[in-house]
């Protein structure tokens, strides 16, 4: 009898212990599904946030990559990694936000498309984990209105670049248009402009004497798609 209520004792005990509260989150800044043309570098994005009030680590690892020959894939965060690398360890300070960036590099030859899993995971606690699915095509269907991102032309004139420059894009359609500059890493680095655009060639002048010299990620986002480019800044 003594030995069944000290088993009750303890399942009572467990049961009213609190779960663990989430530490990180992982929210997609894109859709999940980029779509381009072949040969393109496509990319997407996620926010990754420790939502504690203390600093933690987390590992990232991509574990699956199931893509077409002659595709490659890289992930970004703090740094971007060469495609051979699948996994590294990123510390977070409190309530800080990194940005992910997802790349896929796709072949010219032919349409096609590929998928790939990462998986986010505390160092302190391995079993709360986050997984996401993510898909690059060159073989998108598009529907009535739809274009592929690549299709917005966008460029950045001069390139390289020391002051004053252009960013020319065009839009087959009216729609509000964010242009932004992050560094390699993902951080966000400035805000060009967000403006309802008319249909037809735009182009928004950009002062780049603030930026330290060096490769920025150019990107412009329409509530439909998004295009990023690389820019480079010389003093």
């Amino acid at each position: 009898m003594k030995t069944k209520i000290l088993f009750l004792t303890a399942g009572i005990l467990l049961a009213t212990l609190p779960a663990r509260a989430q530490t990180f989150s992982f929210v997609m800044q894109t859709d999940t599904i980029v779509c381009g043309n072949p040969g393109d570098e496509i990319y997407v994005y996620a926010n990754v946030t420790n939502t504690t009030a203390t600093s933690q680590s987390l590992d990232m690892i991509r574990v699956e990559n199931n893509l077409p020959a002659n595709w490659e894939t890289t992930i970004c965060i703090d740094v971007c990694y060469p495609p051979t690398v699948d996994s590294t360890r990123i510390s977070f300070g409190a309530n800080e936000t990194k940005t992910f960036i997802f790349h896929f590099y796709t072949d010219i030859s032919v349409p096609d498309s590929g998928n790939a899993r990462v998986i986010f995971r505390t160092v302190s606690n391995p079993t709360e984990v986050i997984s996401q699915r993510l898909y690059g095509k060159t073989n998108c269907v598009l529907g009535v209105g739809d274009i592929a991102s690549s299709d917005l032309k966008l460029s950045f004139y001069p390139n390289p670049a020391s002051s004053f420059s252009a960013i020319t894009f065009t839009l087959p359609y009216p729609d509000v248009v964010t242009v932004s500059i992050y560094d390699l890493a993902g951080k966000h680095i400035a805000d060009v402009g967000s403006s309802q655009k008319s249909a037809g060639s735009h182009s928004v002048p950009f002062d780049a004497t603030a930026l330290a010299p060096g490769t920025y990620l150019l990107k412009l986002q329409t509530t439909r798609f998004i295009q990023t480019g690389k820019i480079i800044i010389t003093k």
